[in-house]
């Protein structure tokens, strides 16, 4: 949890029972602080699986782990983090500005705030500006957390 909130984690791979906590009370406190790590459940409890669907887990991989499961799993991590968010997707949110969600759009397929104040004739200054307050906004701590938390619904 500590090391979760000092690095602000994009993935996490959790096992769901835990000495101090579950993997699902974890991600619930990451959550409350403003982190949206795309969640992996490995574990040993097949039992499980319908609360980590519940939860807006990307995956859940039952111990011990099939090398191929695995693979796929970090494929889809991979297209997650790579498939740039659809802008009507973008467009419903009501929270932000017109400016705020084209930086966004930017943002959300990889461009650099240089890159995002190239294309907007904007200076950086400003892209960075639009930039905190998406994430303070949509209460966030990455733009990579701000994706992740549109496609989770939250």
């Amino acid at each position: 949890l500590q090391q979760s909130k000092l690095k602000a984690p994009d993935v996490l791979f959790l096992d769901v029972e835990m000495p101090d906590q579950t993997g699902f009370e974890l991600l619930q406190t990451l959550r409350k602080n403003k982190l949206f790590p795309i969640a992996v459940y490995v574990t040993g409890f097949e039992h499980y699986a319908i609360k980590a669907i519940r939860d807006s887990a990307l995956d859940y991989l039952v111990k011990p782990v099939d090398i191929d499961e695995l693979k796929r799993t970090i494929s889809k991590i991979k297209d997650t983090i790579q498939k740039p968010l659809l802008a009507d997707e973008i467009d419903k949110l009501s929270i932000l500005t017109s400016a705020e969600k084209e930086v966004l759009k930017h943002l959300t397929c990889g461009c650099t705030s240089q890159e995002v104040a190239n294309k907007m004739n904007l200076s950086i200054n400003t892209i960075n500006t639009h930039r905190n307050h998406i994430l303070h906004k949509m209460d966030c701590r990455s733009i990579l957390n701000v994706l992740h938390k549109i496609r989770i619904g939250h």
